[in-house]
């Protein structure tokens, strides 16, 4: 049995939608991310920044290795709310020597009350 030209066009036309369209199935469903958190957080908008923070909380401590990013952010971000997601994912992260100095430091300069109790929240929550 001999396929034609045509034939071949239409099955490997056939095969390269079928793949996008499972892949798009496993994006959209949660299966896959594209995400770099690293590349999130250093970007100027706040929603991306907030992603990136909310993709390593997601992680639980498996996004530890981002956890310098994070207390960073906790530094230096403008937004007091990307402050306070910083703060719930570093509870995410679990507790941690570096954590506990980046929390105090923060508290002691923060002026920002939301972000002021979340920090005491989360140090109280860790406290021997």
């Amino acid at each position: 049995m001999r396929i034609s030209r045509q034939q071949k066009f239409w099955i490997a036309g056939g095969g390269s939608a079928l793949l996008m369209a499972m892949l798009a199935l496993a994006y959209f469903s949660g299966h896959i991310q594209f995400m770099n958190p690293a590349n999130a957080l250093k970007s100027g908008a706040e929603p991306d920044r907030f992603d990136g923070l909310i993709y390593i909380a997601n992680k639980g401590t498996e996004g530890r290795r981002w956890r310098y990013l994070v207390t960073e952010t906790l530094s230096n971000d403008p937004s007091p709310d990307i402050r306070e997601m910083a703060v719930i994912t570093l509870r995410e992260l679990g507790k941690d020597v570096e954590s506990m100095k980046c929390l105090r430091k923060c508290l002691a300069t923060e002026e920002e009350d939301i972000v002021k109790k979340a920090i005491e929240d989360l140090l109280w929550q860790w406290q021997p």
